[in-house]
């Protein structure tokens, strides 16, 4: 399996956000606030970089097969998954099933997944009829809702 190595996010404004960073990290650096632009990492040797100059919210999956994105289109947030090699794997849909319903709306943040099986992540997604805030963990594989809670 491809392994991603050497993560790094790149803002606007040039300065390069490590993956070991923290916020407390980047306040200390007196770093305010601008959005990330480029996504770079290495891959069996070779440099990978995926731009949106729109901006991009990103995070490895914790088994390093993938880049998970949260990636702002045409005023749209859309949330890809990235396979290592730069290419996309999926797009997955702000419609979701939840509680039995479709539920449209968009994904927000990253959040540690509950998940312990497989390449997955969490994600936090907003109703956009409601409000309603769920936590979801979605396999990166196949794209689908492996567990949801909502918070709120």
């Amino acid at each position: 399996m491809n392994i991603i190595k050497y993560f790094q996010e790149v803002r606007r404004d040039g300065k390069i956000i490590e993956e070991n960073m923290s916020v407390q990290d980047l306040i200390d650096e007196g770093w305010g606030v601008e959005q990330v632009t480029t996504l770079r990492w290495e891959v069996e040797g070779k440099k990978k970089e995926l731009h949106n100059s729109a901006g991009i919210l990103a995070e490895v999956l914790s088994d390093r097969s993938a880049v998970v994105g949260i990636f702002t289109q045409g005023g749209n947030d859309i949330l890809k998954v990235i396979n290592p090699d730069g290419t996309e794997r999926l797009t997955i849909s702000n419609n979701q099933l939840l509680n039995g319903d479709i539920v449209k709306g968009v994904f927000e943040w990253f959040e540690p997944a509950s998940c312990n099986s497989g390449p997955c992540f969490g994600v936090i997604f907003k109703s956009d009829s409601t409000g309603n805030i769920y936590q979801l963990d979605i396999d990166a594989i196949s794209g689908q809702v492996i567990s949801e809670r909502r918070n709120m």
